[in-house]
């Protein structure tokens, strides 16, 4: 598990260093992320009791690392069961893929939040898939907004982010219109739009104030 990197200002941080800690938070976050998929599929095992499944989810949050940072788990007798967690990764958005420790860093790249899902009852099979993508200036943003100093703070802060556009979405059964604005627990205010290419998926385009 890599260390995360400290980079510190002193009161709210103006644009330049909030851009400084977003760099630095998703080159950690590309470094963190390398081999996790691997590690949490060779996690998986058998699992019949509550019990057991209770023991698998805390064996995928340990091989996901900070990788994996939300996770609910649906119990079940004889292996019937659910656990859903959600993990991300910087994005590049020129070539359309993650990026690796071994790939350059775009200039300006964004942040991409998956969903997976392990079905005990599709013989634990694991499936993921992206819903929630943050530009690079909506990261910036949210360091200014919420007074993120350092890039654990900005991690902190992109967690309850996307845990809180998940709840929407589970609430409302629907993928929002564009240009809606998501309260995100008084920390500020995320405005979406459907994404261009990935049809199926949400971007966080900026960030406001907390509305009154």
């Amino acid at each position: 598990m890599k260390p995360i990197p400290q980079i510190e200002s002193v009161g709210l941080p103006p644009e330049i260093h909030a851009d400084r800690v977003v760099g630095e938070m998703l080159r950690w976050l590309a470094a963190e992320h390398a081999g996790a998929w691997k590690r949490v599929q060779a996690a998986i095992r058998p699992a019949g009791t509550p019990k057991a499944q209770a023991r698998l989810l805390q064996a995928i949050r340990r091989a996901g690392g900070d990788t994996v940072f939300h996770t609910l788990l649906q119990e079940g007798t004889r292996g019937r069961f659910r656990i859903y967690g959600l993990d991300w990764c910087a994005w590049d958005t020129s070539r359309q893929g993650d990026v690796g420790p071994g790939d350059p860093v775009p200039g300006r790249p964004w942040l991409c939040c998956n969903i997976f899902t392990v079905d005990g009852r599709r013989k634990r099979s694991l499936e993921s898939r992206r819903f929630l993508y943050v530009t690079h200036h909506a990261l910036s943003r949210l360091a200014q907004r919420c007074g993120a100093r350092t890039v654990e703070d900005l991690i902190a802060a992109t967690k309850v982010l996307a845990v809180t556009y998940m709840r929407w979405v589970t609430k409302h059964n629907e993928r929002p219109a564009d240009g809606t604005r998501l309260e995100v627990e008084g920390i500020c205010t995320a405005v979406l739009c459907r994404h261009e290419n990935d049809l199926g998926n949400v971007v966080v385009v900026t960030i406001l104030e907390a509305e009154a």
